[in-house]
């Protein structure tokens, strides 16, 4: 009777030493924001919007660049390390309101799960920095309205 159940009580321990072994590499996707009511400078990352006027996140989407077929998941919208809030439905559009934003450069993450079939769940990171100015007279030269949607491109980060 000892013998069962030592048996018994060992059977766990050797289930729970086996490992399961995800040698699965991250997918080739790109995630592109599409953003209006912002300005764009040629060669220059910073996106400026006039204080007062609301960063308008049109959409959000995934385009895979190798074999697999991505998607993604909700989508949360990180405001200098702050989550401002989460769309969990497409096209996730977010209005993040600039009235009390400080006037310097800002980062805006958008973070989401990456979901690719036969593959763990990856969460997937893109980031936009933007700068508030007090009025259009403090734009760069250069700078373009985006009153339509239009993609504005960054780097995608994807980790397990």
């Amino acid at each position: 009777m000892k013998k069962l159940l030592y048996s018994l009580l060992a059977a766990p321990l050797l289930f729970g030493m086996a490992a399961c072994s995800d040698d699965k590499e991250a997918p080739d996707a790109e995630i592109t924001a599409q953003f209006s009511g912002v300005y764009t400078v040629p060669d220059n990352n910073v996106l400026y919007v006039v204080e007062g006027n609301p960063v308008v996140v049109e959409s959000v989407s995934v385009e895979s660049t190798g074999d697999e077929q991505v998607a993604i998941g909700p989508v949360t919208y990180i405001w200098n390390g702050f989550d401002m809030g989460t769309t969990p439905v497409t096209p996730f559009k977010y209005e993040i309101s600039t009235d009390y934003l400080t006037k310097e450069y800002n980062l805006l993450s958008l973070r989401t799960n990456l979901l690719v079939v036969d593959h763990p769940l990856y969460t997937a990171l893109v980031q936009y920095k933007i700068q508030v100015v007090p009025d259009e007279d403090s734009l760069p030269a250069g700078a373009t309205y985006l009153g339509a949607p239009a993609e504005v491109e960054s780097q995608t980060l994807i980790e397990k």
